[in-house]
């Protein structure tokens, strides 16, 4: 399927307003990582707000979070890969700072975090603990792990 058809059906289940053209105006943006995240934030609230359509304000949260965690996935990725660039660049420490950042913010992610625990362990760096984790973490980070 098209992207234009996948746009068609997606515009024929929600009711005409002007939020089509907000929702058009975001689609190229898609891949913009956070500007994505803020819109689709901005229309979720609208359409609770507003619109007071809870049904499409909960697509709208749903989506977010659905963009989010692949958004998530993403950087993982990145983060594991340039820690693997700096063990290649036989920079060590700055290798194990990353692992250990990846650890911390993506702890989840289970194939990047067994395999960053071990490249740790080969650098001769213990894994943090959930201690030395909060550590790691930015002062964002550190307010969802107080709350």
């Amino acid at each position: 399927m098209t992207q234009r058809g996948g746009d068609r059906r997606y515009l024929g289940i929600m009711k005409p307003s002007i939020l089509i053209l907000s929702v058009l105006a975001t689609l190229p943006a898609q891949e913009s990582g956070r500007k994505d995240l803020e819109g689709l934030l901005r229309e979720a609230l609208f359409e609770e707000e507003a619109s007071q359509d809870l049904t499409q304000a909960a697509e709208g949260y749903e989506k977010l979070l659905e963009t989010y965690r692949s958004q998530c996935q993403f950087a993982a990725t990145a983060l594991f890969r340039l820690a693997e660039v700096r063990r290649k660049q036989e920079r060590p420490k700055d290798a194990a700072k990353l692992y250990q950042q990846l650890l911390a913010e993506f702890p989840n992610n289970d194939v990047l975090a067994r395999l960053s625990r071990e490249n740790l362990l080969a650098l001769g760096e213990a894994p943090p603990t959930a201690e030395t984790a909060l550590g790691l973490l930015d002062e964002e980070g550190k307010e969802i792990q107080r709350l």
